[in-house]
């Protein structure tokens, strides 16, 4: 096995900080998507939108599903 070089210890925590931003970045998207589709249905509700409508929009944002596509499962 050969010794861990400084430039390989720098490539490592290059690609573990780029691994992290990219994390933090999908997290604040789905943050976002998930206030954008609160205030989505608070607007239909308003609205006066049909019941069913409400909670199709609901079960499409929100399901168990879609949250196990996302986290690659």
């Amino acid at each position: 096995m050969r010794p861990v070089t400084p430039d390989d210890a720098i490539k490592s925590i290059r690609i573990k900080t780029g691994s992290l931003r990219r994390l933090f970045k999908e997290r604040a998207m789905y943050a976002e998507e998930i206030v954008a589709g609160e205030r989505k249905v608070a607007e239909m509700r308003a609205r006066g939108a049909e019941p069913s409508d409400i909670k199709q929009q609901v079960r499409g944002r929100f399901s168990p599903r879609r949250a196990r596509a996302r986290s690659g499962m």
